[in-house]
């Protein structure tokens, strides 16, 4: 139920972005690396787009993906600023409903009770999305590998508290089968994001800070309860326990762990099954 609200809020955090951001859409291209980059760009349309993009570092950076983005954009609306302001808008939205997601999380698992995490972070993405900061990325054409870099930037980092959020296997003791494919995943994401402008370069260090607080604590808290014993609710269910622990311990013989303990709690309750009779 909480994933679905947090689901439907991004989803409205993304469209009240889009809103007072739409006008920046009918804008034309600058005069600062636009014209550079799409009008007196060859490669971007050309027939050997693929082999140009990974192993050209024109305009000084290595942004392959961004290139064949910008390329199919290229190829399928023309070289029309519209298009490519469109294509930040709406880059853009995502990562401001990738940052509400990402902060509900984490304060649901530092232990904050839901709705204040999603009133916590329904206002701090809108401020993030709306800041006056935000109009260049999506004024400017050739800023959309900044905006993309941090989508799957905070996609890593959203992978990666997934996985350490799931409890570790009880018998094992390892990560699950889960756990692991959204570890691969928040890897994977992060080489794309470099691969779009390498600009995220610092995000294993947020990843260890993250691990420290507030991920090694919720994944005791997990563990705790996902290894706590449930509390026997009968008399019968109490007896059998105690008699099945006691039978455990007579085989580990008086060296085996908590040997005293059961032995003592099956004398009580044999002395108080006699006091009944």
């Amino acid at each position: 139920m909480r994933r679905r609200a947090n689901a439907v809020l991004a989803i409205a955090v993304a469209l009240l972005v889009v809103v007072p951001l739409w006008p920046l859409t009918h804008a034309a291209f600058l005069n600062w690396d636009d014209d550079a980059v799409f009008l007196k760009n060859a490669p971007l349309t050309g027939a050997s787009t693929w082999s140009w993009a990974f192993t050209t570092a024109y305009m000084g950076h290595y942004q392959p993906v961004s290139w064949l983005t910008w390329s199919a954009v290229a190829r399928v609306f023309g070289l029309v600023p519209e298009a490519f302001h469109a294509l930040n808008l709406a880059t853009h939205a995502l990562a401001t409903s990738l940052v509400f997601l990402l902060a509900a999380e984490l304060l649901s698992v530092a232990g904050v009770p839901a709705r204040r995490a999603q009133a916590g972070s329904l206002l701090g993405a809108l401020f993030f999305g709306v800041h006056p900061l935000r109009v260049e990325p999506v004024a400017w054409a050739s800023a959309f590998p900044y905006l993309a870099a941090l989508v799957f930037a905070l996609l890593s980092v959203c992978f990666y508290v997934a996985s350490r959020s799931l409890p570790w296997h009880p018998v094992q003791r390892r990560p699950t089968p889960k756990a692991i494919v959204l570890s691969v995943a928040a890897i994977a994401a992060y080489a794309v994001s470099l691969l779009f402008r390498p600009i995220a370069v610092g995000v294993p260090f947020v990843l260890l800070i993250l691990d420290w607080y507030p991920l090694r604590a919720a994944l005791r808290r997990t563990d705790r309860d996902h290894l706590a014993p449930p509390e026997p609710k009968s008399a019968l269910e109490r007896c059998l326990i105690r008699s099945a622990g006691l039978q455990a311990c007579r085989l580990g013989g008086p060296e085996g762990p908590h040997y005293n303990e059961v032995k003592t709690a099956s004398a009580e309750h044999a002395a108080q099954q006699r006091d009944c009779a």
